[in-house]
């Protein structure tokens, strides 16, 4: 028989409870048990320049540590965002 798998006979369920060994929130839906994970939103959005773009590749391809870490920490867009308009402001003041 299974001896890690605990029957609940008889018992309500509880409708949120966190799992001690993960530490993660599970709520109920239905007749199961699902995790409550939520994505942050994003910092700040927007649609990300020729410079931001130029970026974005310059760090896939040569950074691609720090790429990764940016996109898991969810600052690449805000990043992005930042060079595109330094640099938009900057060919305008010398164009």
């Amino acid at each position: 028989m299974r001896g890690d798998l605990k029957i609940i006979e008889n018992k309500e369920l509880k409708e949120r409870f966190i799992d001690e060994r993960t530490g993660i929130e599970y709520r109920l839906v239905e007749d199961y048990y699902l995790p409550n994970i939520v994505l942050p939103k994003p910092i700040r959005t927007g649609n990300v320049g020729k410079y931001g773009r130029l970026r974005e590749r310059y760090l896939k391809e040569n950074q691609k540590v720090e790429f990764m870490l940016m996109r898991v920490n969810n600052e690449l867009t805000s990043h992005l965002l930042d060079i595109d308009e330094k640099n938009r402001k900057s060919s305008k003041r010398n164009g």
